[in-house]
């Protein structure tokens, strides 16, 4: 599987052996800057103009999680436990949401 952000404010999962979209997800009210699998592949990370950091279930592509920043995150890198993620405009601690450093706001539930 492959990631992809566009300036057309979706991220798309590739079945990389096909080239095949496999889902578009949709949530970003701005372009999306940056993706990032988590290290067991079970979590997409998208970073996006529109100020926010949003987990999705790759198996489902439902939203998990959003997370909103003071600046865009311009890169996304998961650490190798997969309990943080590195923004690039803080240090979001996954498995616990309230614990976010840096500049960031949290929100645990999906923004309707």
């Amino acid at each position: 599987m492959v990631a992809s952000g566009s300036d057309d404010k979706t991220v798309r999962l590739w079945d990389a052996a096909t080239g095949e979209e496999r889902q578009k997800l949709k949530g970003h009210d701005g372009g999306v800057s940056a993706v990032a699998f988590s290290p067991d592949g079970k979590t997409v990370a998208s970073g996006s103009h529109d100020r926010t950091v949003r987990l999705w279930d790759a198996a489902t592509g439902e939203e998990t999680q959003r997370f909103d920043t003071c600046n865009p995150a311009a890169r996304l890198r998961f650490t190798n436990d997969g309990s943080g993620l590195d923004t690039g405009v803080g240090l979001l601690h996954l498995n616990s949401p309230s614990a976010a450093s840096g500049y960031l706001h949290t929100s645990s539930a999906p923004a309707e």
